[in-house]
């Protein structure tokens, strides 16, 4: 029953974001032109692309270091109202869910830009500057795996579960 809540929300929510675009509820305070650190409220760590510029580069969660590594922009998707391109300004590639998967796990990885819904993200605010991040292609959110506040530890998506784990805060980086 449980997961079957969840579901449900999350249809809910992607269904909103479409039917109304960015709202008081969505991404309004987010600025293009800003890079951010993304920040997990549960573990306090940075997502990170590592050392590597490659497509398929997975995004991990690590010590924040304010480094070119972790600063992401989001840019708003002009012909989809409500939804990002986050650039990785160390690579500047893309975050994509790998394969365009739609499966709980699916990878986040870095990607050469393109068009395709595996490269949108959705912003739902929790409060402040915390939101949930979530996939136009999947209707997943991002989500650091296992609940895990170590270094070095994969963000994937997964159904909204309601955990800290799956609540980020954009801080502004200079």
């Amino acid at each position: 029953m449980r997961y079957f809540l969840s579901i449900l929300g999350t249809c809910f929510l992607i269904s909103f974001i479409y039917s109304c675009g960015t709202s008081s509820k969505t991404s309004g305070d987010i600025d293009s032109e800003q890079y951010y650190s993304i920040v997990s409220v549960n573990s306090g760590k940075c997502l990170d692309v590592g050392d590597k510029k490659e497509n398929g580069t997975i995004i991990f969660q690590c010590t924040c270091n304010h480094s070119d590594r972790q600063k992401f922009k989001f840019i708003e998707d002009i012909n989809e109202n409500g939804f990002y391109n986050i650039l990785n300004k160390f690579s500047n590639k893309n975050i994509d869910i790998a394969n365009e998967s739609k499966e709980d796990g699916g990878k986040i990885v870095q990607w050469e830009p393109h068009t395709k819904d595996n490269q949108k993200f959705a912003l739902l605010t929790i409060s402040g500057n915390k939101y949930n991040i979530i996939s136009k292609n999947s209707s997943k959110l991002f989500d650091v795996t296992g609940q895990s506040k170590e270094d070095s530890i994969p963000i994937i998506q997964w159904v909204s579960n309601g955990q800290q784990n799956q609540i980020f805060e954009l801080i502004i980086e200079e």
